[in-house]
């Protein structure tokens, strides 16, 4: 029989639509034999999936499911964004947890900027319209196309990333 991962998924830490003890729960509903949970530039997610997948293993000792830390590095080369998947990671490492944090500072400096910059052109965008609530969200880009997107500014994501 078949066994399948999944080794790139998002969870509300960055900008997935599901919280990770969520993305734990349909992993197993899947019946995939691993996944690898890869915010954006955080691990913050990591402890409450190893948490929900130990409460599910817990209550059903047959379910074999892996969790594989893992963390999407954003980065630019040659004028490019890029993002950079990493497998099996220490998520308590201590130079990487700073590395990441950095990270997560300037996404925050450089979310702040384009709140300013749509508002100066007219586009009011708010943190909580961006994070939906989950305050330990890492914004990205991907958030401030679905705010575009339900304020009908845009009608593509693609439009909103060209625009």
């Amino acid at each position: 029989m078949a066994k399948y991962v999944d080794l790139h998924v998002h969870s509300t830490a960055s900008d997935g639509t599901c919280s990770p003890a969520e993305d734990v729960r349909l992993a197993a509903e899947a019946g995939l034999a691993a996944f690898a949970l890869t915010d954006h530039d955080t691990t913050k997610g990591y402890r409450e999936a190893a948490e929900e997948l130990a409460r599910l293993k817990a209550e059903n000792p047959e379910l074999e499911l892996e969790l594989i830390p893992g963390v999407e590095i954003s980065a630019g080369f040659n004028e490019r964004d890029i993002h950079i998947l990493g497998l099996f990671i220490d998520p308590d490492n201590e130079e990487l947890v700073r590395e990441l944090r950095e990270a997560e500072e300037s996404r925050i400096k450089r979310t702040e900027k384009m709140i300013q910059r749509f508002k100066d052109i007219g586009i009011e965008i708010t943190h909580e319209e961006l994070t939906q609530g989950a305050e330990k969200t890492v914004v990205t880009r991907a958030h401030f196309s679905r705010v575009l997107l339900a304020k009908g500014i845009v009608k593509t994501n693609a439009e909103a990333f060209e625009k």
